[in-house]
């Protein structure tokens, strides 16, 4: 008997945007732009589960609002400018 591999995916998004304030949850063409990456995983059939790695609560409830999972907010310290994506996928993975 063979086990079905459980697939998540973990989307970062940042609240602190400097050239596109609020580019997350813009419209656009009708959905916020981070529900179209959320929409992409879920439909991929691939997937199982989406998760949303933020610093912002907008973003948060955005994301939830569009299927995606934000079982917390990530640390300001982790949504900077500087901050690579690795350090904030691994503090999610670590929490």
């Amino acid at each position: 008997m063979t086990s079905k591999s459980i697939i998540y995916a973990v989307l970062l998004a940042r609240g602190g945007s400097k050239r596109l304030p609020g580019k997350n949850i813009r419209d656009f063409a009708g959905i916020p732009l981070i529900g179209w990456s959320i929409k992409a995983a879920l439909d991929s059939g691939k997937i199982d589960r989406v998760f949303v790695s933020t610093d912002d609560e907008t973003i948060a409830k955005v994301a939830v609002e569009q299927g995606a999972e934000v079982p917390f907010l990530r640390p300001t310290e982790l949504a900077l400018d500087e901050t690579s994506s690795m350090d904030s996928l691994l503090h999610f993975l670590n929490e």
